[in-house]
């Protein structure tokens, strides 16, 4: 008798311990169903399966665009940094026999300091242009004064 005894409540306690073990587990498979009707559009018929298997196809493609825009922004980065980014222009009378500041030097550089620094002196009779290649804001020909103050200007606005 008391081997019987002691057998209903090993199975109260397991039977008990089920219990248990099954209101847990509906708890979770609760919580579980409501968090995955968020991914579950209201109406469809799909299993959860395919719709979970169109997301990954979906976030495939996403991937891809977002290395396409990658690409994208770094060519466009390199081709800001060689684009027109800074200018600077100094006025000046070239001749003393010329008013109005009508002769000119005019910087023109990019990112990196690389350009052209262009002048136009103008006197009564004619007009005179000169185009002298800048590199890292220096050029391997002589500049005058007013060719440096224009380069000048142009890098003091880059900073």
């Amino acid at each position: 008798m008391r081997n019987l005894v002691t057998f209903m409540y090993i199975v109260i306690i397991t039977t008990s311990l089920l219990v248990m073990w099954v209101i847990i587990t509906e708890i979770r498979l609760y919580k579980l169903r409501n968090k995955l009707k968020l991914f579950i559009p209201q109406g469809s018929n799909k299993s959860f399966t395919d719709i979970l298997w169109e997301y990954v196809k979906k976030a495939k493609k996403m991937g891809k665009k977002i290395e396409f825009l990658e690409k994208n922004q770094l060519d466009i980065k390199r081709k800001t940094l060689e684009a027109l980014r800074h200018v600077g222009i100094v006025r000046y009378n070239a001749f003393s026999d010329m008013g109005g500041e009508t002769s000119f030097s005019l910087g023109l550089l990019n990112a990196g300091g690389d350009g052209v620094v262009i002048s136009s002196l103008q006197s009564r009779t004619d007009v005179r242009v000169y185009v002298k290649l800048v590199v890292n804001g220096e050029s391997p020909r002589k500049l005058s004064e007013e060719e440096k103050m224009a380069i000048k200007k142009a890098l003091q606005k880059s900073k």
